[in-house]
């Protein structure tokens, strides 16, 4: 969908993303798909823009399933294994990426099967790093 400001739907699709339309800050218009399974209380979003680049926005950055580690009780403003998280994006993706702000990363010369590549990043990160996931698995 194209966002372009205003009212939000919202429909799950088969392949496991949400589509969505929402209001944007941002001047130009941009497709988005919202990756289930990372973070369950906030799915980071992929926002496709007009010119061929991509933004990972994930909000929050680090992700809800970190917040009871005691890395982060001690310092609220540490990422704990997010510190390096665009390094270890680029990697896995083989593309360069730019961590804009705490919750932005710009991929500006994505390949075809980069969005492919973060949602599995994505998905093995989590799987890495959430503890509940750790504990009972």
């Amino acid at each position: 969908m194209i966002h372009r400001g205003g009212d939000e739907t919202r429909k799950t699709l088969g392949d496991g993303f949400l589509k969505s339309q929402s209001s944007s800050n941002m001047a130009e218009q941009y497709r988005s798909l919202d990756v289930a399974g990372f973070d369950p209380e906030c799915p980071p979003e992929i926002r496709h823009m007009d010119d061929g680049s991509l933004w990972l926005v994930i909000d929050p950055m680090p992700p809800s399933w970190l917040e009871n580690e005691d890395y982060l009780r001690q310092d609220p403003l540490s990422l704990g294994p997010c510190a390096d998280f665009d390094q270890q994006l680029a990697r896995a993706i083989c593309v360069p990426v730019h961590w804009d702000d705490r919750e932005f990363f710009l991929i500006k010369n994505p390949q075809k099967d980069t969005v492919n590549a973060i949602t599995d990043f994505l998905y093995e990160f989590r799987q890495e790093h959430d503890p509940t996931l750790r504990r009972s698995g």
